[in-house]
């Protein structure tokens, strides 16, 4: 579904990827129940060859920094669009939203998700972005907590094949 571009493809690392990966959930177009989905160190799928709507996970067990990329070279396997990205944190932001956008070949695309100051969970509809199996995409913090940056982050990014 997709491949970290990295030389450590199965530990999913890298020095770009600030956040880790944590898992990959879909679900079928026969069974709308959500799944683990299961990939081999190619980046394959094993389950789950119909899904229709996936999910991908990312933490991040540091405080936020502003202009750290949480990942950068997530290929993916299909062509998908990026619906929604839900951020909870296990210490909130405080004094300004935490914010993070996305980033195409290392550029932003301006279609950010926002976690509001004092909130541990916040989703973010983001005009489905459309990133092709050649796109190089990544997330970055563009903003943080002012007093509080915020931590011990989970990042979810919602997406479906097209």
């Amino acid at each position: 579904m997709f491949r970290y571009e990295s030389d450590k493809l199965k530990t999913y690392t890298n020095t770009t990827l600030w956040g880790q990966i944590v898992k990959l959930y879909g679900y079928d177009t026969d069974d709308t129940t959500w799944r683990p989905v299961l990939v081999n160190d190619d980046g394959e799928l094993v389950t789950g060859v119909n899904l229709v709507q996936q999910l991908l996970e990312f933490f991040i067990p540091n405080d936020a920094v502003v202009n750290n990329l949480l990942i950068d070279g997530l290929y993916f396997k299909n062509d998908v669009k990026i619906t929604k990205i839900t951020i909870f944190a296990g210490n909130s932001p405080t004094g300004a939203n935490l914010i993070i956008d996305q980033t195409i070949g290392g550029v932003a695309q301006s279609k950010a998700a926002t976690l509001t100051a004092a909130s541990q969970y916040e989703e973010t509809d983001v005009a489905d972005l459309s990133v092709l199996t050649t796109d190089r995409y990544g997330l970055k913090i563009t903003q943080i907590g002012s007093a509080n940056p915020g931590s011990n982050i989970k990042v979810v990014i919602h997406f479906q094949k097209v």
